[in-house]
């Protein structure tokens, strides 16, 4: 149970709303609203989340939801996140952004055990523009992120808690059509964790407003 718990909260991060160029999504700046579609697949289980944001030119914020299906458990989890960072532009081209976010979740729950989770994680991504026409923009990304985690299990009444930290990297390329609708493959891959498998995951976002 403890590493399906360290899985679930890995795929609850690699999901979470992070919208910005530094992350190979469409931009704040041109879309001050942003909803995005995300889904991570990892060995064992795999996740589906939405989320929705808003932002400007150095800072935005975005909250979503999520749930995660346990393959061997027959089993899901559902959580609720929240995420807020702030993007700096160096030489037009390259965008660091600090972020941070906080999670709740609920599950996956075995027989007589339930299963609350609660986690925060705080790191940094670049991006950067690697080639752009009117209609199209590809940006290649990589983030690193320090995670901690806490697991509580209640049996028959009595509470059982579990914490630790762990890290994650990330990689990938986001490809952002007219600066309002962006597809971004990537792959994270998580350290110093109990469940060190690779994740994919693939967001679909769309930015309004302007």
């Amino acid at each position: 149970m403890r590493l399906a718990l360290g899985t679930a909260l890995v795929l609850l991060f690699a999901t979470a709303a992070e919208a910005q160029l530094c992350t190979g999504n469409p931009s704040y700046t041109s879309n001050p609203y942003q909803v995005g579609l995300n889904a991570a697949f990892t060995d064992g289980a795999h996740g589906v989340s939405g989320d929705f944001g808003a932002g400007g030119e150095a800072f935005f914020a975005s909250a979503g939801v999520g749930v995660i299906n346990f393959r061997d458990l027959d089993e899901t989890a559902t959580q609720v996140s929240a995420t807020a960072g702030a993007e700096l532009g160096q030489f037009r081209t390259v965008f660091i952004c600090p972020i941070a976010s906080v999670s709740v979740g609920i599950g996956p729950d075995i027989g007589d055990i339930d299963v609350s989770t609660f986690s925060v994680a705080g790191g940094g991504s670049v991006g950067v523009i690697a080639s752009q026409t009117d209609s199209l923009m590809i940006v290649p990304s990589f983030g690193l992120a320090a995670v901690y985690n806490r697991f509580t299990a209640e049996i028959r009444g009595d509470d059982v808690s579990e914490s630790d930290s762990s890290g994650r990297a990330s990689i990938g390329v986001g490809f952002i059509f007219n600066q309002h609708v962006g597809i971004s493959p990537a792959l994270i891959v998580p350290f110093s964790a109990g469940n060190d498998d690779p994740i994919f995951e693939i967001r679909l976002s769309f930015g309004f407003g302007r």
